[in-house]
């Protein structure tokens, strides 16, 4: 059996010590980082404060039952990709239906067997790895991904160097976003990405088009725009965050965010996307030490 990364964290949920016990052990001989509920209410609490890979929940449980709990996950806009797999004693077909009609990403019964429950955990993690590469759309903000941001890249490198059309990009960084995550949790910092993100959209024209690069980072394409231009955009950006008030709609605090830019303009002696991104990128973390050593 491959070694998996630790890194990926699960959640298993059941009432029962010995059901979590058993499961949890499964789960940490396969290198999983484990995390363990013993309710429904439980459980809903750390998905909002943990970034998870994965929820392993049992059905039968009292107050809030397995199918209760996928309820309210599916309906969180935070935590609604989040993947699921259920566990129950039960083998009807009713259950199996009702369970995918939530969006449940498999489903075994109990007692599972460990080599084809650990086969199943890694085909789910897998299937959700797969959709995030070949996705276009970033699932936290509905931004475009890294993925769309590289082939529009290309296509606008190629169309500046036959007909000297030029753009502009701007690489966007929250500051001091591992404090956000430390301080406020990581459900805060979702909503932080999640709300720059719709500041950006308000905040751009139409024809930019803007990506969730990965993490905290961000990259826009501007079509058209030149150096003094972009230098009017990138001042733009700026303000429009230090405007906004990000108040944690769970926790009802205010978290102070504040954003570096660095952007760079085509020319012809650059000679790839890479080098026009690096330009870009050099200069926003030149942004970033200058605003903490401001703060500082």
């Amino acid at each position: 059996m491959a070694i998996t990364d630790t890194e990926t964290k699960i959640l298993v949920v059941d009432d029962e010590q010995e059901g979590r016990r058993l499961i949890k052990s499964i789960l940490k001989q396969a290198n999983y980082n484990v995390l363990e509920a013993a309710n429904g209410v439980e459980a809903l609490e750390i998905m909002r404060n943990e970034h998870l890979d994965l929820v392993v929940l049992d059905v039968n449980m009292p107050k809030m039952d397995g199918y209760r709990v996928c309820q309210e996950v599916r309906a969180d806009k935070f935590l609604r990709r989040l993947p699921i797999i259920l566990l129950t004693v039960m083998d009807e077909t009713l259950d199996k239906v009702r369970g995918h009609r939530l969006g449940i990403d498999d489903y075994m019964t109990k007692p599972v067997d460990p080599e084809e429950f650990l086969t199943r955990v890694a085909s789910v993690l897998d299937r959700r790895r797969l959709y995030e590469e070949i996705s276009m759309t970033d699932s936290l903000t509905g931004l475009y991904n890294i993925n769309f941001y590289k082939n529009q890249i290309d296509v606008f490198f190629n169309m500046a160097r036959r007909s000297g059309i030029v753009f502009s990009i701007a690489v966007i960084d929250i500051n001091m976003f591992k404090l956000i995550n430390d301080t406020y949790g990581h459900v805060a910092g979702d909503y932080v990405l999640t709300r720059l993100a719709e500041i950006l959209k308000k905040t751009l024209r139409k024809s930019d088009i803007i990506t969730r690069y990965g993490g905290d980072e961000f990259v826009v394409i501007f079509p058209d725009l030149n150096s003094s231009q972009m230098e009017i955009a990138v001042d733009k950006i700026k303000k429009a965050v230090a405007s906004e008030d990000f108040t944690d709609e769970r926790s009802g605090k205010k978290i102070p965010v504040s954003v570096s830019v660095g952007s760079a303009t085509w020319r012809r002696d650059i000679k790839d996307p890479t080098e026009l991104f690096d330009i870009a990128d050099n200069k926003m973390y030149r942004d970033k030490k200058a605003s903490e050593k401001k703060s500082g």
